[in-house]
C-alpha cells in the first residue's frame, strides 16, 4: 500500500555466506540417507528438484536444496558442519554404505 508522505522505511542487508558450509549428498539412495535424520517426505513428487526448505537433520538446523532427483545440497552453520558430516557418515553406515 501507499505510505503517508514523510514515513520512512528502514532495512539492512548483510552478507553472511562465510557463516555457512555446504555439504553435497548424491546417489541412487540419497533420499534414504537423508531420511535417516530428516523428517521430510523426499519423494520427488513431494519434494521435486529445484525445491529448497529449512528443516532438521537430527537436531541440526539445515537448508536442504534438491538440485536433481539424486543430488542434494545441505547448508549448515559452519560451526555444525563437522557434526552434520559425522551424522551423515553414521547414516550411510546404517544403510550399509
Amino acid at each position: 500500500g501507499e505510505r503517508p508522505e514523510g514515513e520512512r522505511v528502514g532495512g539492512a542487508v548483510f552478507e553472511v555466506s562465510h557463516h555457512y558450509a555446504a555439504l553435497r549428498a548424491e546417489g541412487a539412495h540419497v533420499a534414504d540417507l537423508l531420511n535417516a535424520g530428516c523428517p521430510l517426505d523426499l519423494d520427488p513428487a513431494a519434494f521435486p528438484p529445484g525445491r529448497a526448505t529449512r528443516t532438521l537433520f537430527g537436531k541440526i538446523g539445515i537448508l536442504l536444496w534438491r538440485e536433481t532427483e539424486q543430488r542434494f545440497t545441505l547448508m549448515v552453520a559452519r560451526s555444525y558442519a563437522r557434526a552434520l558430516a559425522e551424522l551423515l557418515r553414521e547414516a550411510a553406515r546404517g544403510l550399509g554404505a
